[in-house]
């Protein structure tokens, strides 16, 4: 079955697109969803259908990759955001906003999904809404570590 960012995965490349952001006019775009989502870096079409039967997705090779070197939550928290985000990991702090810096809705749970896969536990969902800040995200998942 795979984890949220496992099934997600294309989906969430095809929102942000690898720049941060994704274009105003391509979540609408019909010859988007007829193609599939297009990875930045190749330029190719990503079958997000195949992707999965292949057990591969974009952002999670590249969760895996930066979960590997994050040692601790704080790391798994800010290295996701950025890289989901495209937000400079030096100008996040805990203070930082999670709405101010979109990472809500999806972009939120699919960090989520790589913290709980980072420390090893599930955070409740009622818990996950009431997450304001970067830092109400990393304090949860310092407590999930112990």
């Amino acid at each position: 079955m795979g984890t949220i960012g496992d099934r997600l995965g294309a989906d969430l490349q095809a929102l942000f697109g690898g720049e941060g952001e994704a274009s105003p006019d391509s979540a609408d775009s019909p010859s988007d969803k007829a193609d599939g989502p297009v990875d930045d870096a190749t330029e190719r079409t990503v079958d997000p259908a195949a992707a999965e039967a292949d057990g591969e997705s974009v952002l999670a090779q590249t969760s895996e990759e930066e979960t590997r070197t994050a040692s601790s939550p704080e790391e798994t928290v800010f290295v996701t955001i950025a890289e989901l985000s495209g937000i400079d990991r030096a100008a996040l702090t805990a203070e930082t906003g999670l709405v101010d810096i979109a990472v809500d809705g999806l972009a939120l749970w699919a960090v989520v999904a790589e913290l709980e896969r980072s420390v090893g536990d599930r955070f409740l969902d009622e818990d996950v809404r009431q997450w304001q800040t970067v830092g109400e995200m990393v304090e949860a998942g310092q407590r999930a570590a112990r």
